[in-house]
Protein backbone atom coordinates (compact mmCIF):
# COMPACT_ATOMS: atom_id res chain seq x y z
CA UNK A 1 0.00 0.00 0.00
CA UNK A 2 1.25 3.50 -0.79
CA UNK A 3 -0.29 6.62 0.76
CA UNK A 4 1.20 10.07 0.10
CA UNK A 5 1.51 12.26 3.19
CA UNK A 6 1.52 16.07 3.35
CA UNK A 7 4.16 18.55 4.30
CA UNK A 8 3.30 20.30 7.56
CA UNK A 9 4.09 23.85 8.63
CA UNK A 10 4.13 24.36 12.40
CA UNK A 11 4.66 27.49 14.48
CA UNK A 12 4.55 27.57 18.28
CA UNK A 13 5.10 30.59 20.52
CA UNK A 14 5.67 29.88 24.18
CA UNK A 15 6.20 32.28 27.08
CA UNK A 16 7.69 31.37 30.45
CA UNK A 17 5.56 33.66 32.66
CA UNK A 18 7.58 32.92 35.79
CA UNK A 19 9.64 30.12 37.29
CA UNK A 20 6.74 27.66 37.34
CA UNK A 21 4.17 28.78 34.71
CA UNK A 22 4.30 28.83 30.93
CA UNK A 23 1.65 29.53 28.30
CA UNK A 24 1.74 29.44 24.52
CA UNK A 25 -0.15 29.32 21.25
CA UNK A 26 0.35 27.13 18.20
CA UNK A 27 -0.67 26.93 14.54
CA UNK A 28 -0.17 24.01 12.21
CA UNK A 29 -0.97 23.91 8.48
CA UNK A 30 -1.29 20.46 6.89
CA UNK A 31 -0.72 20.81 3.13
CA UNK A 32 -3.04 17.96 2.18
CA UNK A 33 -4.20 19.56 -1.08
CA UNK A 34 -0.61 19.81 -2.33
CA UNK A 35 -0.03 16.06 -2.03
CA UNK A 36 -3.53 14.64 -2.24
CA UNK A 37 -5.89 17.05 -3.97
CA UNK A 38 -6.36 14.81 -7.00
CA UNK A 39 -5.75 11.32 -8.36
CA UNK A 40 -2.05 11.55 -7.49
CA UNK A 41 -3.02 11.41 -3.82
CA UNK A 42 -5.03 8.18 -4.01
CA UNK A 43 -4.12 5.41 -1.61
CA UNK A 44 -2.97 2.59 -3.90
CA UNK A 45 -3.35 -0.95 -2.58
CA UNK A 46 -2.14 -4.06 -4.41
CA UNK A 47 -4.26 -6.99 -3.24
CA UNK A 48 -3.11 -10.52 -4.05
CA UNK A 49 -3.90 -14.03 -2.85
CA UNK A 50 -1.47 -16.05 -0.77
CA UNK A 51 -0.17 -17.49 -4.05
CA UNK A 52 0.61 -14.01 -5.38
CA UNK A 53 -2.23 -14.07 -7.91
CA UNK A 54 -5.28 -11.79 -8.27
CA UNK A 55 -8.06 -12.92 -5.93
CA UNK A 56 -10.76 -14.79 -7.85
CA UNK A 57 -13.18 -17.71 -7.89
CA UNK A 58 -10.45 -20.18 -6.93
CA UNK A 59 -10.07 -18.26 -3.66
CA UNK A 60 -13.74 -18.65 -2.80
CA UNK A 61 -15.14 -15.31 -4.01
CA UNK A 62 -17.91 -14.88 -6.59
CA UNK A 63 -16.08 -12.38 -8.80
CA UNK A 64 -12.44 -11.61 -9.43
CA UNK A 65 -11.17 -8.72 -7.33
CA UNK A 66 -8.87 -6.23 -9.00
CA UNK A 67 -5.33 -6.46 -7.67
CA UNK A 68 -4.98 -2.69 -8.07
CA UNK A 69 -7.36 -0.86 -5.73
CA UNK A 70 -7.44 2.91 -5.45
CA UNK A 71 -8.96 4.60 -2.42
CA UNK A 72 -9.56 8.14 -3.72
CA UNK A 73 -8.74 11.14 -1.58
CA UNK A 74 -9.60 14.69 -2.61
CA UNK A 75 -8.33 16.81 0.25
CA UNK A 76 -8.18 20.44 1.33
CA UNK A 77 -5.31 22.03 3.20
CA UNK A 78 -6.33 22.27 6.85
CA UNK A 79 -5.23 24.17 9.95
CA UNK A 80 -4.96 23.25 13.60
CA UNK A 81 -5.02 25.98 16.27
CA UNK A 82 -3.91 25.36 19.84
CA UNK A 83 -3.54 27.04 23.21
CA UNK A 84 -1.20 25.38 25.69
CA UNK A 85 0.26 25.82 29.12
CA UNK A 86 2.14 24.14 31.91
CA UNK A 87 2.88 24.28 35.61
CA UNK A 88 6.03 23.01 37.33
CA UNK A 89 4.70 21.73 40.66
CA UNK A 90 8.10 20.65 41.94
CA UNK A 91 11.52 19.80 40.60
CA UNK A 92 10.24 16.35 39.66
CA UNK A 93 6.59 16.94 38.69
CA UNK A 94 5.19 18.92 35.75
CA UNK A 95 1.55 19.28 34.65
CA UNK A 96 0.48 20.51 31.23
CA UNK A 97 -2.59 21.06 29.08
CA UNK A 98 -3.50 21.91 25.53
CA UNK A 99 -6.76 22.96 23.86
CA UNK A 100 -7.03 22.42 20.09
CA UNK A 101 -9.31 23.01 17.13
CA UNK A 102 -8.84 21.13 13.85
CA UNK A 103 -10.48 21.95 10.53
CA UNK A 104 -11.92 19.48 8.02
CA UNK A 105 -9.44 18.20 5.45
CA UNK A 106 -11.96 16.20 3.37
CA UNK A 107 -14.51 18.24 1.37
CA UNK A 108 -18.13 17.11 1.57
CA UNK A 109 -18.25 15.78 -1.97
CA UNK A 110 -15.33 13.41 -1.32
CA UNK A 111 -16.50 11.95 2.01
CA UNK A 112 -16.77 8.17 2.05
CA UNK A 113 -16.48 5.41 4.60
CA UNK A 114 -12.73 5.24 3.89
CA UNK A 115 -12.18 8.97 3.31
CA UNK A 116 -13.83 10.61 6.31
CA UNK A 117 -12.60 13.51 8.38
CA UNK A 118 -14.17 15.54 11.18
CA UNK A 119 -13.57 19.08 12.26
CA UNK A 120 -13.02 18.73 15.98
CA UNK A 121 -12.19 20.52 19.18
CA UNK A 122 -10.59 18.96 22.20
CA UNK A 123 -8.17 19.10 25.05
CA UNK A 124 -5.16 17.18 26.26
CA UNK A 125 -3.89 16.91 29.82
CA UNK A 126 -0.52 15.48 30.71
CA UNK A 127 1.95 15.00 33.53
CA UNK A 128 5.66 14.24 33.72
CA UNK A 129 7.32 12.70 36.74
CA UNK A 130 11.07 12.34 37.12
CA UNK A 131 11.80 9.05 38.89
CA UNK A 132 15.58 9.43 38.87
CA UNK A 133 18.16 11.62 37.20
CA UNK A 134 17.92 9.44 34.10
CA UNK A 135 14.34 8.11 34.05
CA UNK A 136 11.17 10.14 33.41
CA UNK A 137 7.55 8.96 33.13
CA UNK A 138 4.85 10.79 31.22
CA UNK A 139 1.08 10.29 31.18
CA UNK A 140 -1.57 11.98 29.06
CA UNK A 141 -5.28 11.92 28.23
CA UNK A 142 -6.87 13.54 25.17
CA UNK A 143 -10.56 14.05 24.50
CA UNK A 144 -11.73 15.30 21.10
CA UNK A 145 -15.31 16.26 20.28
CA UNK A 146 -15.94 15.49 16.61
CA UNK A 147 -18.40 17.81 14.90
CA UNK A 148 -21.15 15.81 13.19
CA UNK A 149 -20.95 15.88 9.38
CA UNK A 150 -24.13 15.94 7.29
CA UNK A 151 -23.28 14.96 3.70
CA UNK A 152 -25.85 15.70 0.99
CA UNK A 153 -23.77 16.18 -2.17
CA UNK A 154 -21.49 13.18 -2.38
CA UNK A 155 -19.90 12.69 -5.81
CA UNK A 156 -19.59 8.92 -5.52
CA UNK A 157 -22.76 8.05 -7.47
CA UNK A 158 -22.26 10.44 -10.38
CA UNK A 159 -20.44 7.97 -12.62
CA UNK A 160 -18.25 10.70 -14.10
CA UNK A 161 -16.21 8.26 -16.18
CA UNK A 162 -13.20 8.33 -13.87
CA UNK A 163 -13.03 4.74 -12.63
CA UNK A 164 -10.53 5.66 -9.95
CA UNK A 165 -12.94 8.18 -8.42
CA UNK A 166 -16.30 6.53 -9.13
CA UNK A 167 -15.71 2.77 -8.99
CA UNK A 168 -18.03 0.56 -11.02
CA UNK A 169 -20.93 -1.33 -9.46
CA UNK A 170 -20.98 -3.03 -6.98
CA UNK A 171 -18.26 -0.90 -5.37
CA UNK A 172 -20.30 2.31 -5.67
CA UNK A 173 -22.23 3.19 -2.54
CA UNK A 174 -24.22 6.25 -1.57
CA UNK A 175 -22.24 8.11 1.06
CA UNK A 176 -24.81 10.84 1.72
CA UNK A 177 -25.81 10.75 5.37
CA UNK A 178 -24.86 11.81 8.87
CA UNK A 179 -21.50 10.86 10.35
CA UNK A 180 -20.52 11.15 14.01
CA UNK A 181 -17.80 9.78 16.24
CA UNK A 182 -15.72 10.26 19.36
CA UNK A 183 -12.04 10.07 20.24
CA UNK A 184 -10.37 9.34 23.57
CA UNK A 185 -6.59 8.85 23.68
CA UNK A 186 -4.51 7.66 26.62
CA UNK A 187 -0.75 8.01 26.43
CA UNK A 188 2.26 6.70 28.34
CA UNK A 189 5.83 7.80 27.73
CA UNK A 190 9.04 6.52 29.31
CA UNK A 191 12.26 8.49 28.78
CA UNK A 192 15.63 7.06 29.71
CA UNK A 193 18.53 9.48 29.37
CA UNK A 194 22.14 8.41 29.17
Amino acid sequence: MTAPLPSVLRVTLNSQINDVHNIGVGWEQQLWNDCCGGAEGDIHTILLSEDGDPIGVADGVAIEISQDIYNPRRLWNASTFSLLGGHQISQDVWLGWQARYNQNAVPDYAVSATNLDFANAGAQFGAKYRLTDTVELGFSYSKFILFTRDITDSVWNLGDGNDRFSPAVPAVTNTNGTYSGKVDIFGLRVVVAK
